[in-house]
């Protein structure tokens, strides 16, 4: 009998438990990650910070279903073989499909990205603004469920098509006063501490108005700290376009010498 295989997008909200290396705690402003299976085997990926912060180094991190626990999103979809070719190969190395992995921006480079980033290349799913400019979703995690509630099923009618849904979270300390705690309308010091940067950008995100979201978001960026990641992602993508550029070349280069490998033997044909 044949595989079937499946994806599974998981929407985790903010306060949803986490258990990692063995310690407890919450999602500080929500998480969304995949999986998928061959029947037999299970595997996934997540896009997160290399600390707790909206904007820090980024890594991508396997296997993120054993870590949340009881997201508020479980949306289960029989794909074929070759969608869950390309997202294990997304997932595995997704430099190769330029998503740079090593820096984190919740504003604009984050988990929700790299989701909607594997559905595009899996070609599951696609949507553009004007017909011109991807689509890749909400910068707030819990936003982005009724959406992902609407993407067709690649296998209309599958048994295996399913989805579960939790009641949202009970919020901690983070959710509930940490936008009390920084008061975004007023600049971030240039010399802020870690810590105010990571509270000033979560209180960022967190916030409703979307313009002084965005004025919190330069004023994060104006920061020492800011700077110093921005240059950060500068030397990343510039190396990430180096490997891609240098991939490239080499690929024709072994056409090439194929090409003229086969060219005598053509002409012996002939």
């Amino acid at each position: 009998m044949d595989n079937r295989y499946t994806l599974t997008i998981y929407v985790a909200a903010p306060g949803t438990p986490m258990i990692k290396n063995g310690e407890k705690s919450t999602s500080s402003v929500g998480h969304v990650y995949y999986g998928i299976s061959n029947g037999k085997d299970k595997m996934g990926w997540g896009f997160a910070p290399t600390v707790s912060s909206p904007i820090w180094k980024g890594r991508v991190v396997e296997k993120e279903y054993d870590i949340y626990r009881e997201p508020v999103l479980e949306r289960t979809m029989e794909i074929t073989k070759q969608q869950y070719d390309s997202l294990k190969a997304f997932g595995q190395n997704p430099e190769k499909y330029g998503f740079n992995p090593a820096v984190y921006n919740a504003f604009s480079h984050s988990c929700v990205d790299f989701l909607y980033a594997a559905l595009k290349e899996s070609k599951i799913y696609h949507k553009q603004v004007y017909g011109l400019i991807d689509h890749e979703g909400a910068i707030r995690v819990p936003r982005n469920i009724d959406e992902i509630k609407k993407i067709p099923n690649p296998v209309p009618d599958s048994k295996l098509n399913k989805t579960i849904e939790r009641s949202l979270p009970k919020q901690d300390w983070i959710q509930e006063n940490i936008l009390s705690e920084m008061d975004i309308s007023q600049p971030l010091e240039k010399n802020a501490t870690d810590r105010d940067f990571i509270n000033y950008g979560f209180a960022a995100l967190l916030a409703d108005n979307g313009k002084e979201r965005d004025t919190a978001l330069n004023s994060l960026f104006a920061s020492d700290i800011g700077k110093n990641l921005q240059q950060q992602a500068e030397k990343a993508a510039f190396t990430l376009d180096r490997d891609q550029e240098q991939q490239r070349l080499a690929v024709e280069r072994d056409q090439e010498q194929q090409r003229l490998a086969e060219a005598p033997a053509m002409r012996m044909r002939v």
